[in-house]
């Protein structure tokens, strides 16, 4: 049987679920990646279809609540930045023009804000995070703009449309924004980084497969019970 991987996430980030694959192949396993619009890898991985899946960890808690959704966490990718020690964890950057004058979230205040769509965790719920902690909303912002990705929401910023953005850190990382002349004016978090999920009857040969990963941590359910919370 082959084993079908396929992710959820944007799909700038998709050669990383690829190369994971390869490395699967690797240590024995029939598998390959499974693509198609969003949906249809969604309605793929809700029918058993597919085995294994990468998607958002807000996503995964929330299609979880309801116990119909038949997949386990197995593993997740290590941050590379400093500070993080290569933990299975990832941020939210903030960015905005290279030429803007805000130098602090602080001068963001009043701006237009553009965020990826309300059921991201990095491409919004960060942001309201990050808001709540200071003790305000989103109306911090004078006005907010629902782009649809995270490559929209930087283009936004990039031509004048919005001032910020929050985006994967993930994505900065590599290196997605370089040719837009934007920067970071600040990063929060760290979350629990996107996990890569399975069915039980698969999740302990992916385990075994990706034991020696070094770019990929072992992650457990436990690792996103602080996602579970009510807001």
């Amino acid at each position: 049987m082959t084993l079908g991987l396929t992710s959820l996430l944007s799909p700038i980030s998709e050669h990383h679920l690829a190369r994971l694959v390869g490395h699967v192949q690797r240590a024995g396993l029939d598998a390959s990646l499974v693509e198609g619009s969003w949906d249809d890898r969604l309605r793929a991985m809700q029918s058993g279809e597919v085995a294994a899946g990468w998607l958002c960890g807000l996503l995964h808690v929330t299609l979880d609540r309801d116990g119909q959704w038949p997949f386990q966490v197995v593993a997740a990718p290590r941050s590379t930045r400093a500070g993080d020690d290569r933990r299975p964890v990832y941020h939210g950057d903030v960015v905005v023009r290279s030429g803007a004058p805000q130098q602090t979230f602080a001068d963001l205040a009043g701006t237009t804000f553009a965020f990826n769509e309300e059921s991201s965790l990095s491409g919004f719920h960060m942001m309201r995070h990050h808001l709540a902690g200071l003790g305000s909303d989103l109306t911090y912002f004078n006005r907010t703009v629902a782009t649809g990705s995270h490559r929209s929401s930087l283009q936004s910023v990039a031509d004048g449309t919005a001032d910020c953005a929050i985006i994967d850190s993930m994505l900065m990382d590599d290196g997605v924004a370089d040719a837009l002349s934007l920067r970071t004016v600040t990063s929060v978090g760290p979350y629990p980084a996107p996990p890569l999920v399975a069915r039980p009857d698969v999740s302990d040969d992916l385990r075994a497969a990706l034991a020696d990963h070094d770019a990929w941590s072992p992650v457990t359910d436990l690792d996103y019970r602080s996602l579970r919370q009510p807001d």
